[in-house]
C-alpha cells in the first residue's frame, strides 16, 4: 500500500474585504466547533486486526448477566462507530439504561464487541455507574482505584481504554455456527450459562518475621478483586480478553487473620466462576460462537498456605520501633498468576487475580517490645508503603 495522500481543504470566504484580509495573511474567522459529545462516557479504545493494525468498524457494549435464566439475550447499553484510525468512545445516551446500571449497586460486568468488514473481537471490563441527582447528566461512571495497576488494561480520564483485537470472521465461526433466526433481534447476542464453579482464589498474603509482632490481613466486608476473563473463539484455546471486578455490594462476609509471627502465608477466598457460550449475530445470517470464563461473585471464607522466600529478605525498606504500627489500605495492588485454575471439561483455564489495597483489603502490623527494630520492605526494591507485596525481616544472609 502506498503512502496515504494528504488533502488540503481551502475555504472560500464570501465578500471582497474578507478575501483581501485572507490574502494579506490575516487570520480568518474561527472555525465552528462541532457539537460536544453527549451521554455518559464509559470507555474509549481502538479497534485493530490481529496484527495490531487499526481497523474501522462498529463497537457495541452489552451488560453481562449476574444471574437469572440459563439462556437470555444480552442487553445493549451503548453503540458507536470508530473513526478512520479505529478509535472510538462508548457513551450511554439513555437515562433509563443508566438508571438500570446504577440500581445494580456495584460493578457492572460489560462485554464489548467490535465488528469490521472481515473480523470480530471481544473485550470485557467492569464499571460502576452512580446516580448523583435527577436527569441523564447526573450519572457518573468510575473504576475502582486498583484498576490503574492492572496489566494489559489502559485507563484514560478515569475510564478504561480498550484494545479490541479482531480476528477473521471465518476463524471466529470455525468452532460453531448457528442460524440467527430472530430477525427482530438481529445483533443482540444470546448468552447461555454452561456451568458454575466455586473455587478458592488467591487474594493476598501476610509475611511476619517477628514473634513479638501481631500481623493482620483483612478481606471484606465487601470483596475487592479484579479477575481476568478469558474467551475461546476457536483459534488457539482460551485467551485473555479483559478484567472483571468483583465487589459484592449486597453481602457482608469477612475473612481475617490476626496472629503473631513468625509466619509467611498466602490467602485464598472462595469465589463463584461461570463458563458461558455466547452466540453473536452481527447480521441476518450465520453468526459465530465463543466461550467465556469469568468471575461472578464472592462466596466468602479465608484459607491460607505457607509460602517461602518472603521472610528475612529485606535489604531496603524501613525500620519500626517497639510499640509502633504499620497499616496499608490504599495505593498499589499485586497480580497473582495464576490466581485460580478452573478444571473445565477437557481443559484447565488459569485466571489471573488482583486484590488492591483498598477500603476493603487491608494489612496491619502491630510491633511488640521484644525486638529493638522491625524491618518491612516491598517487592521490586520498592518501599513497603507503595509496593504490591510486603516482606518482613532484615536480610541476615551473608553477601554473595
Amino acid at each position: 500500500m502506498g503512502a496515504r495522500s494528504v488533502v488540503a481543504v481551502v475555504v472560500v470566504v464570501a465578500g471582497a474585504s474578507a478575501a483581501l484580509l485572507a490574502a494579506a495573511g490575516a487570520p480568518g474567522p474561527p472555525a465552528e466547533a462541532g457539537p460536544a459529545p453527549s451521554g455518559l462516557l464509559i470507555a474509549s479504545g481502538q479497534l485493530t486486526d490481529d496484527g495490531g493494525r487499526p481497523q474501522s468498524g462498529e463497537v457495541r457494549a452489552y451488560l453481562l448477566p449476574a444471574g437469572g435464566p440459563r439462556t437470555q439475550t444480552l442487553r445493549e447499553v451503548a453503540r458507536t462507530r470508530t473513526d478512520e484510525s479505529g478509535r472510538f468512545e462508548l457513551r450511554i445516551q439513555d437515562s433509563e439504561r443508566l438508571a438500570a446500571l446504577a440500581r445494580l449497586g456495584g460493578s457492572a460486568a460489560l462485554t464489548v464487541h467490535g465488528f469490521t468488514d472481515s473480523g470480530f473481537g471481544v473485550f470485557g471490563f467492569s464499571t460502576r455507574v452512580v446516580r448523583r441527582a435527577e436527569g441523564a447528566r447526573a450519572f457518573t461512571a468510575s473504576l475502582p482505584q486498583s484498576a490503574a495497576s492492572l496489566p494489559r488494561f489502559g485507563v484514560q480520564s478515569g475510564v478504561p481504554d480498550l484494545k479490541i483485537e479482531t480476528r477473521p470472521t471465518a476463524a471466529t465461526a470455525a468452532s460453531a455456527v448457528h442460524p440467527c433466526e430472530d430477525q427482530g433481534d438481529v445483533g443482540a447476542p444470546k448468552y447461555h450459562r454452561r456451568s458454575t464453579y466455586k473455587k478458592g482464589m488467591i487474594i493476598g498474603e501476610l509475611n511476619n518475621a517477628y514473634p513479638d509482632t501481631r500481623a493482620d490481613f483483612h478481606y471484606g466486608e465487601r470483596a475487592d478483586s479484579w479477575v481476568t476473563s478469558k474467551i475461546d473463539i476457536g483459534a488457539g484455546g482460551f485467551k485473555f480478553n479483559g478484567w472483571n471486578h468483583v465487589d459484592n455490594s449486597r453481602e457482608s462476609k469477612t475473612g481475617q487473620r490476626n496472629a503473631q509471627g513468625p509466619f509467611a502465608r498466602r490467602f485464598r477466598s472462595n469465589f463463584y466462576f461461570e463458563e458461558a457460550v455466547i452466540h453473536v449475530c452481527p447480521a441476518p445470517r450465520a453468526g459465530s460462537t465463543y466461550r467465556e470464563v469469568r468471575a461472578l461473585r464472592w462466596s466468602g471464607g479465608l484459607s491460607s498456605r505457607r509460602q517461602a522466600s518472603t521472610l528475612g529478605v529485606c535489604t531496603g525498606g524501613n525500620d519500626y520501633r517497639p510499640g509502633s504500627y504499620f497499616e496499608r489500605s490504599s495505593k498499589r495492588a499485586v497480580k497473582w498468576s495464576p490466581g485460580v485454575s478452573l478444571e473445565l471439561p477437557g481443559i484447565t483455564v488459569a485466571l489471573e487475580s488482583v486484590s488492591g489495597f483498598s477500603r476493603w483489603v487491608k494489612t496491619r502490623f502491630d510491633f511488640g517490645s521484644q525486638v529493638r527494630q522491625h524491618r518491612l520492605c516491598g517487592s521490586g526494591h520498592s518501599d513497603e508503603t507503595v509496593a504490591g507485596r510486603i516482606y518482613s525481616g532484615a536480610d541476615s544472609r551473608p553477601p554473595t
